[in-house]
């Protein structure tokens, strides 16, 4: 019998399905420069675990536009990894004033390897019993992070913080 698994995906910002906010400010593409600074420093991982997928410059016309897409691998035990995409989207005019808008998506996935169905009926329990409370706390931590880089990203764009803060 191969190995198989039981597989937990915890969206970490249920009921919504990402952290999604709009800036206006000047210069919103230097976000592009200091973007794996950020995630490296925010969610505490070494640059192996925080890359970028995609960049797009568009500066044919009178408003550039930008776009980037990255992921944050944060691995927390041998069962549970926090996965984070990082999307910004943004225009910005020869004034150097524009917006951006930036989507995070985390998601806990917990994986949990057995070999029979004995083990699976166990893990099962183990899983329901133990394992949740720990699953929880990376959710927390997990939101954390995320308003940790909104507030960062506010703090670089010079835009005031957040008077009642997501969650």
């Amino acid at each position: 019998m191969a190995d198989t698994k039981i597989v937990v995906r915890t969206d970490v910002l249920a009921p919504e399905q990402d952290f999604k906010a709009n800036y206006k400010c000047y210069h919103p593409s230097r976000l592009i420069g200091v973007m794996l600074e950020y995630l490296k420093m925010i969610w505490r991982v070494p640059s192996s675990a925080a890359y970028f997928d995609k960049i797009k410059w568009d500066r044919t016309g009178e408003v550039a536009e930008f776009y980037g897409d990255w992921r944050v691998l944060d691995k927390k035990d041998r069962f549970s990894k926090v996965t984070n995409r990082i999307v910004i989207q943004g225009k910005q005019g020869k004034d150097k004033m524009g917006e951006v808008t930036i989507k995070i998506k985390p998601t806990v996935i917990t994986e949990l390897p057995y070999a029979t169905i004995i083990d699976k009926a166990l893990l099962w329990t183990y899983l329901n019993l133990v394992y949740k409370r720990q699953i929880l706390q990376y959710v927390d931590i997990a939101q954390r992070r995320v308003k940790e880089f909104d507030a960062e990203v506010r703090k670089l764009l010079e835009i005031p913080p957040l008077e009642h803060p997501h969650k």
